[in-house]
């Protein structure tokens, strides 16, 4: 730390009068500038790294003409993520106790009776370093329950500086099982990329291969994914669009069955039909929609959320939706709707005739 002061230098240069109080100094000054070393920030923990990097990009590829070869290629990703650090070598442990400590999130909640927990269990991984190596987990014909099973996994590494992808050999009808890491050039490793199902199907002379993510035990499911270039449309499967009259007990005659009671609570009046959401909005099945940019690794979430609404129409309902009795040529008399249209459906019977008149087909010529 630096402190600027003055050196005052004072010199006494003549009395007056004796006995008298009066007295002239001389009194010069110049500035002053010291170093001290003094305490800035201790801490009794101190580690300093680099971000973990985040997981790769993958894309697994078949060779055409090739049935036992695969192309697995890798692209960085940029931003920031904050994700729980998931281990499977015995010495991820170590480092990513020392990336909690450098990140100041080893603080540990104790509550009595129950196991110690983090208070802040997630770590931030940052692609703020160019990858150095992308490694390779490979299971032969053996499902993974947890990323620690690929610690015995067959191993391997893809150099950058050599390449960002490679082919790997496999044999037709063996499941596969890939899970990928980032090594930065600090030597700072990422979270393991989500695990992928390979399996290459050879099958009377055709071949074809049958790409998936694996769901593991403790994480969510990702059901489904499929590429577009400029335009997403999200609509009810064709099987929801049809109506079961066997299991509604509903008729032709109407659109409303009161007798059977709907698939949801009663109603604070105990009618079912008051009650449109069942338990509430927050009740409804929901899904997660994510879109991810194969160019930049940006990441849109769309949260959709489905409710079953029944209402109870507050009269009778207008099969043909007529706002009034039809007119000519079926309904001369201006009859009501339902009379109109049970008696007089087809104006080639009625031709302008009164009702109760008997009805003539016309004459095919």
């Amino acid at each position: 730390t630096n402190v600027v002061g003055f050196d005052i230098n004072i010199e006494r240069i003549s009395q007056l009068k004796a006995g008298n109080d009066l007295t002239m100094f001389s009194v010069s000054t110049k500035p002053s500038v010291k170093i001290f070393e003094v305490p800035f920030f201790e801490d009794y923990q101190v580690v300093i790294l680099d971000k973990p990097p985040i997981s790769p990009l993958v894309n697994i590829h078949p060779l055409v003409g090739k049935k036992d070869k695969l192309l697995i290629s890798f692209e960085n990703q940029t931003g920031t993520k904050h994700e729980v650090p998931i281990k499977i070598l015995e010495s991820d442990y170590d480092y990513f106790e020392l990336e909690r400590i450098g990140q100041k999130k080893a603080i540990i909640k104790k509550i009595k009776g129950e196991e110690d927990k983090l208070y802040f269990p997630k770590l931030e991984f940052k692609s703020d370093g160019f990858p150095s190596a992308y490694e390779v987990f490979r299971l032969d014909g053996i499902r993974p329950t947890s990323y620690s099973d690929f610690a015995s996994a067959k191993y391997g590494k893809v150099l950058v500086k050599n390449a960002t992808s490679f082919e790997d050999e496999i044999s037709t009808n063996v499941e596969y099982y890939y899970t990928f890491r980032t090594i930065d050039i600090h030597g700072n490793i990422s979270n393991p990329t989500p695990v992928y199902s390979v399996k290459m199907v050879e099958d009377s002379g055709a071949v074809y291969p049958l790409i998936n993510v694996v769901n593991l035990e403790g994480t969510k499911d990702y059901v489904g994914s499929r590429e577009f270039n400029r335009y997403l449309q999200i609509d009810v499967a064709d099987i929801h669009k049809y109506l079961n009259f066997q299991k509604s007990g509903l008729t032709m005659n109407s659109a409303i069955n009161n007798d059977i009671q709907p698939h949801l609570s009663m109603g604070s009046d105990g009618d079912p039909w008051n009650n449109q959401l069942e338990n509430g909005p927050n009740s409804a099945k929901r899904f997660k929609f994510r879109v991810k940019s194969k160019q930049t690794g940006k990441i849109i979430d769309l949260n959709v959320g489905f409710h079953v609404r029944h209402e109870n129409p507050s009269k009778e309902p207008n099969a043909c939706n007529d706002a009034v009795p039809p007119t000519k040529p079926g309904n001369t008399k201006g009859s009501s709707v339902n009379e109109a249209h049970t008696e007089n459906v087809d104006s080639y019977f009625n031709n302008g005739k009164e009702i109760g008149e008997p009805k003539v087909p016309p004459k095919v010529v």
